[in-house]
């Protein structure tokens, strides 16, 4: 979600404002959720061989694509 702005806040009824904090407490709660589900994830994965792909370091697409040693001849 975009930043909220203090103008767009002002023109709001209280029942707008109410009902937009009601919907952005219940999008915190679920990233509260999602976070602890991921740090299990990290948790169970954390002497495998593999990752899955969103766990794996987002580093930039070049250094992603670079040939490390071992592949150079």
């Amino acid at each position: 979600m975009a930043r909220i702005k203090v103008y767009e806040l002002r023109q709001k009824t209280k029942a707008e404002l109410l009902s937009q904090l009601k919907d952005l407490k219940a999008e915190l709660a679920l990233l509260h959720v999602a976070k602890k589900q991921k740090s299990a994830l990290r948790e169970a994965y954390k002497n495998k061989k593999y990752l899955p792909l969103d766990m794996r370091p987002k580093k930039t697409r070049a250094i992603r694509r670079r040939l490390t040693k071992h592949h150079v001849i």
